[in-house]
């Protein structure tokens, strides 16, 4: 619960500039459950921009415009998907690189 305290008091520190700094401190004081799906500071941006996107096509009535956003959005949410993957590619990666350094061992099947 000491750990929670301690988020908790973080996130009651966030504001609109310190936005990663305090996302990245709750998540390293928490577990290594959601490491891999976690974004990035990029990945962040990338998602907040589709988002606010997402949300003019709500809003815009021009069939114009609606078809511009359309195509626009699906452009950044196909980038989106290859850049998570090639992110989660360097954070294992660099997982592994880690514990081969403090010592792991690569074990290799008999197949």
């Amino acid at each position: 619960l000491s750990v929670k305290r301690r988020q908790a008091e973080l996130a009651l520190t966030l504001t609109q500039r310190n936005h990663m700094q305090i996302r990245d401190a709750v998540s390293s004081l928490g577990g290594r459950q959601g490491r891999y799906r976690r974004l990035d500071h990029e990945g962040s941006i990338r998602a907040h921009r589709i988002k606010a996107l997402q949300t003019q096509l709500l809003v815009t009535t021009a069939s114009e415009r609606r078809s511009s956003l359309v195509s626009e959005i699906a452009q950044l949410q196909e980038e989106h998907a290859l850049q998570k993957l090639i992110s989660h590619c360097r954070l294992l990666r660099s997982d592994l690189r880690r514990r081969l350094a403090d010592g792991g061992k690569v074990v290799r099947s008999l197949d």
